[in-house]
């Protein structure tokens, strides 16, 4: 059995100087705000003046592989001996993901990664949820860029 994989996510814009706002102007009582982004950003390459701004761009698409790829923008996230990985997936394979996590709040947030697959663009019940999940800390203010595998589960028939 296969399926496709398709990202379900929101690519927002975010400005890394945000933490450093937070600081000089803190807000009074707490905000419970977590985003999980498809996007991350890159220090320009020629950067001009004092205060370069980074570049905002779209993560791998989840593949198949044995490695990672090195360039956490390139088109797939997994290699197999150096070759891209497929987007295609069968059961008890393991995919390889790249996602960024934003916490707005003003406590750390303690987050437990999930996957689901699904063979269209909407998140319902008939979407199967893999095994795998992964647990992790993202302090107050601050972003994580995260790097999963994850073990493709037994998909319903057409999938």
């Amino acid at each position: 059995m296969r399926a496709s994989v398709r990202r379900k996510s929101l690519a927002l814009s975010v400005d890394p100087a945000i933490g450093h706002y937070g600081a000089l102007y803190p807000l009074t009582g707490a905000r419970a705000e977590v985003a999980v982004l498809n996007t991350w950003f890159e220090p320009p390459v020629n950067p001009v003046g004092t205060y370069p701004a980074a570049l905002q761009q779209r993560l791998c698409t989840p593949s198949l592989g044995n490695s990672w790829n090195a360039d956490r923008f390139a088109a797939v996230c997994g290699l197999t001996n150096g070759v891209a990985g497929s987007t295609v997936v069968a059961a008890g394979q393991t995919l390889r993901t790249r996602f960024a996590v934003t916490n707005y709040s003003t406590d750390d947030a303690d987050v437990e990664a999930s996957i689901y697959f699904s063979s269209d663009d909407t998140w319902d019940a008939l979407d199967v949820a893999s095994a795998t999940t992964h647990t992790f800390t993202v302090n107050k203010s601050v972003s994580s860029q995260q790097g999963r595998t994850w073990t493709v589960p037994a998909l319903p028939p057409g999938e």
